[in-house]
């Protein structure tokens, strides 16, 4: 986004990958750019969500930057994220192994 000659964007964007975001958000990718590239207007709810799931201060997170500005921010999710997405990955394993096993007693009973 450009304001008044400045290249600016939220900082969630700068600090998080929008794939990052999809993934612990569930909002796509898609919706995501479009906030990113000020094609659509940030909502309450959505502000929430990133705020609760990447537990940092919604004042923060939707901090206007200046790009040109900005030191290099890690990209790569907090420990703490990375454990719920760990977590995430694991139960989703377990749900889908337990899916297989209703499937075939269903077939065979």
């Amino acid at each position: 986004m450009t304001t008044n000659g400045v290249q600016q964007q939220y900082l969630i964007f700068v600090k998080y990958t929008q794939e990052y975001l999809a993934k612990v958000t569930a909002y796509s990718k898609t919706y995501l750019s479009k906030i990113a590239n000020g094609k659509r207007e940030i909502g309450e709810i959505f502000i929430g969500v990133c705020s609760y799931t990447l537990n940092e201060p919604r004042e923060e997170l939707f901090r206007l930057v200046d790009l040109h500005k900005v030191s290099k921010v890690s990209l790569s999710p907090s420990p703490q994220n990375q454990d719920l997405l760990d977590t995430i990955d694991e139960l989703g394993d377990r749900l889908t192994t337990a899916e297989v096993k209703i499937n075939v007693e269903a077939k065979d009973g």
